[in-house]
């Protein structure tokens, strides 16, 4: 058994407007790997490059120890893919499927197709087309799973799907990892790679920009919290500085520009604070940072800032008498 079912070194692929460059990427036998980044970074790229969809212009791709695309046959027939954009033919059953899967891949399970029907509450009788988008998702994920793939790969699995059938999917996902040697996902959704994946790549135009253990998240952390705590505050104090200039010149009060400025403080901490854990996925690492030691200097400095950038104005317009009709 290999200890590195999926090595990636080198990988190159050049586009009219857009290129993935220097990729380097191992996934340890028994892990899970979650990619993460925005639309045209490059994940779907790259999971076409290891289900050998796509030839790479230079570099080296090894699955479960065989090369791509020498040994594409052998290599496909031990691969399991479940992509957005595939589809399965409207006018036939899943039945119809199922045997077509079964008569092409040796590792074909029935019994355990049987187990995925009535998990996952399928109609092996019914045609696709009349399926939902979370049953069709569903049943591609039966196909994969019953013939016991020893990598998986999933572009975007759950994308469109309403959170009930997400969590279904991610349920059953997590109780198949110790059947297989490795699973790689792309996801926009930061609250499944955080309930899967032991390990996360991020790509940003083409490139690993960071990788680390979901366990660690110390990339995370410092990549999402800090963008995300001081995005929040910036904005914060962007909007209270319009609001609270425009009072005060409009009232020519500086007193009470100081009062509506301290209650503000306080309102935009705990708002923060509060709105952070919500964010999900990316909102728990916010509300750690908030409170961590290492972000409290720069917070002070910001909110200083901001006193400052209110303050001074206002008391420059009261000392110049400006008044508007």
């Amino acid at each position: 058994m290999n200890e590195t079912p999926i090595d990636i070194r080198g990988v190159r692929k050049r586009y009219p407007q857009f290129t993935l460059s220097d990729i380097d990427l191992e996934v340890p036998r028994g892990s899970v790997l979650g990619l993460i980044g925005r639309n045209g970074a490059g994940k779907s790229t790259l999971l076409r490059i290891m289900m050998g969809l796509v030839r790479v212009d230079a570099g080296d791709i090894t699955i479960l120890g065989r090369a791509m695309p020498a040994c594409e046959r052998w290599i496909k027939a031990r691969v399991g893919v479940v992509s957005e954009d595939m589809a399965l033919y409207g006018a036939m059953s899943l039945r119809w499927h199922m045997d077509l899967v079964a008569a092409v891949h040796e590792g074909w399970d029935e019994r355990r197709a049987d187990v995925l029907l009535e998990r996952l509450d399928l109609n092996p009788d019914q045609r696709t087309r009349g399926m939902s988008r979370g049953q069709q998702v569903k049943a591609m994920l039966l196909l994969a799973l019953a013939r016991r793939a020893e990598v998986l790969i999933l572009d975007e699995p759950t994308t469109g799907l309403d959170p009930l059938v997400r969590h279904e999917l991610m349920t059953l996902l997590a109780g198949s990892r110790d059947e297989r040697q490795a699973i790689v996902f792309s996801s926009h959704h930061g609250e499944d790679v955080s309930a899967l994946a032991d390990d996360v790549a991020f790509l940003h135009a083409g490139k690993i920009i960071a990788k680390a253990p979901v366990s660690n998240r110390s990339v995370l952390s410092h990549v999402l919290g800090w963008i995300g705590y001081y995005g929040l505050l910036l904005g914060a104090w962007v909007l209270f500085f319009s609001v609270v200039l425009a009072a005060a010149i409009v009232t020519e009060s500086i007193g009470w520009t100081i009062a509506v400025l301290t209650g503000f403080i306080f309102v935009v901490g705990n708002v923060v604070l509060q709105i952070a854990p919500k964010l999900g996925w990316v909102g728990r690492y916010v509300k750690n940072l908030a409170h961590g030691g290492p972000a409290l200097p720069v917070t002070l400095g910001v909110e200083a800032l901001g006193i400052a950038l209110v303050v001074t104005p206002t008391l420059t317009l009261q000392g110049r008498k400006t008044s508007f009709v």
